[in-house]
């Protein structure tokens, strides 16, 4: 249904794809399903839930292995019961060592360790870990030192994605929508550069979307 619904706007619309982890029990399994989907316009694998898991358990690393294989990016969601990390995300490090040539994407719960400096430690240690913007954890964290949340948009402006995670489910108050993620890079008055780089840039070269024409 997904897949009739996508494609009279393919070209329009980008879309990833989702194996669930111990849906399959080997990564070649993986690999034939990845590449169907990339065949039916996938450009990425995620958002990647691995439920009551550890971030680098067997079953998330055959999953991250494929799409190396396959030369997918992958989004990942982190939170309490999801791909789950201890201060420090020594897990996630341990993962983007494993597989270099897989452009990681960082997710929701990530970001709340921004104050300890993981964040920002592992965007300069590891050239495959992207972080995306959306969700309002990210207005949340970035919004308590403006100063600092400035600096660091700039020193990692190749690295991060602009993104809301908006759906039906916040239509419904829009002004919040608006300050949480329209409004508050503009706020921080970012180098037109910058601002390109975040908002799509990072995007077309992640995702290997089309750039935009001049």
């Amino acid at each position: 249904t997904m897949l009739a619904n996508f494609h009279p706007y393919k070209g329009k619309i980008d879309r990833m794809c989702i194996i669930d982890p111990g849906e399959v029990a080997t990564v070649d399994e993986a690999v034939t399903l990845l590449q169907r989907e990339i065949a039916d316009g996938a450009v990425a694998f995620g958002e990647h839930y691995g439920e009551k898991l550890m971030f680098d358990d067997p079953k998330n690393l055959l999953l991250y292995e494929a799409c190396e294989k396959v030369g997918l990016p992958v989004m990942f969601h982190i939170d309490q019961n999801k791909n789950m990390v201890e201060p420090g995300m020594e897990r996630v490090d341990r993962v983007l060592k494993m597989f270099p040539a897989c452009k990681i994407v960082a997710h929701a719960y990530w970001w709340r360790q921004l104050q300890n400096g993981s964040c920002d430690r592992q965007l300069r240690e590891h050239p495959n870990l992207y972080a995306d913007m959306s969700g309002h954890v990210v207005v949340q964290v970035l919004n308590r030192d403006r100063k600092y949340a400035r600096e660091f948009l700039i020193r990692h402006q190749d690295k991060l994605l602009w993104a809301t995670d908006e759906g039906w489910w916040s239509f419904a108050d829009q002004n919040k929508q608006m300050n949480q993620h329209y409004t508050f890079l503009e706020e921080l008055d970012l180098p037109a550069e910058v601002r390109h780089k975040i908002y799509r840039g990072n995007a077309e070269k992640v995702y290997g979307l089309k750039k935009e024409k001049p």
